[in-house]
């Protein structure tokens, strides 16, 4: 349900952890919507409504994550320049380079 268990993640990228925790919080808070005493139907059910909750967004996530680590598999792909222009044209923005850097994190 959570973690390298439910989703595998391109090793370079080190999205896993990242992902891992997300969901942990995520099944949690949707446990806790059983109640104080739920019984083996409720677990079940907010088991499956938390699989179907977020597995969209861990399924995009996962997409992308792949696509950037074959980009970064193959040698040569994005050109130093090219990655420097980039990175240039983001570093002067910060509502940019933030959210760069949570989508290298797995939190976009």
């Amino acid at each position: 349900m959570i973690g390298d268990a439910c989703h595998a993640l391109h090793p370079a990228r080190g999205l896993g952890m990242n992902i891992g925790l997300r969901c942990v919080d995520e099944l949690a808070t949707a446990l806790e919507s059983c109640g104080a005493s739920p019984g083996a139907n409720d677990l079940c059910q907010s088991a499956r409504n938390f699989e179907a909750q977020t597995a969209p967004t861990i399924r995009a996530i996962e997409e992308e994550n792949h696509r950037q680590g074959i980009l970064m598999d193959e040698a040569g792909a994005m050109p130093v320049p090219a990655v420097h222009a980039f990175l240039k044209s983001i570093a002067g923005d910060p509502d940019r380079l933030s959210a760069f850097r949570l989508q290298l994190a797995g939190y976009a």
